[in-house]
C-alpha cells in the first residue's frame, strides 16, 4: 500500500507499530526516539488503528499520510523533519472523514469561517508544505484563489489540511 502512495520514493524501509520501539533505535530517525515511538503505539491504539512508520532519504517523501478510503494505518516518515506527535495528529485528523462523518463537517465548517476571513484562505495556502505532487495541486489552488474562482474542492482541500495542521500541533504542545 504505502508503495503505491510513494511510487517514486527510493529507500522506504517500512517498520510495523508491533515493536516500533525496538526498531526505532535502528534506524536512522529525524525527531522519533523510543518513547515518542511507544506513544504513537499507544494513541493508534486508543482510536483503533495501527501506525506504520517508514523511513526515506528522499526529501519529496511525505511526512506522514493516511490512505483515503481505506482502514489502512497511520503511515508516519520517522526521517522527517516534523515532530512525530504532530504528523500523527495531522493524519488522525484526516482519519476523522471517514471514522466520524459528523464531527469532519462540523470542523470542516469551523476552519472555513476562520479561512473565509480577508486573505486568511491565500495566505495558508501559500503556507502549504505537503510533498511536491500536492504543492503543484496547492500552486494550481492559490492561482484559482488569486483569481477569485476558488471551487468548494479547494475550500474543502484546504480546510481539512488546516483543521489537520492545527490538531498535529496540538498533540505536539504539551499544554494542550
Amino acid at each position: 500500500t504505502i508503495a503505491k502512495a510513494l511510487p517514486d520514493a527510493q529507500d522506504i524501509q517500512v517498520h510495523s507499530s508491533d515493536s516500533l520501539g525496538s526498531e526505532v533505535s535502528s534506524v536512522s530517525s529525524g525527531q522519533m526516539d523510543k518513547y515518542r515511538a511507544k506513544t504513537i503505539e499507544r494513541i493508534a491504539k486508543a482510536f483503533g488503528r495501527k501506525s506504520v512508520v517508514f523511513f526515506s532519504s528522499a526529501n519529496e517523501t511525505a511526512d506522514g499520510m493516511m490512505i483515503s478510503g481505506t482502514n489502512d494505518p497511520l503511515y508516519i516518515n520517522i526521517n522527517s523533519g516534523i515532530d512525530p506527535l504532530a504528523v500523527v495528529g495531522h493524519e488522525w485528523r484526516h482519519s476523522i472523514k471517514q471514522t466520524n462523518q459528523a464531527a469532519h463537517a462540523a470542523i470542516q465548517t469551523a476552519a472555513k469561517a476562520i479561512l473565509a476571513k480577508d486573505g486568511k484562505l491565500l495566505e495558508y495556502a501559500n503556507q502549504y508544505h505537503g510533498n511536491e505532487m500536492q504543492k503543484a495541486g496547492v500552486a494550481e489552488r492559490i492561482a484559482r484563489i488569486e483569481a477569485g474562482t476558488a471551487t468548494e474542492q479547494d475550500m474543502d482541500f484546504l480546510a481539512e489540511e488546516f483543521s489537520s495542521d492545527i490538531a498535529g500541533n496540538m498533540w505536539r504542545d504539551p499544554e494542550s
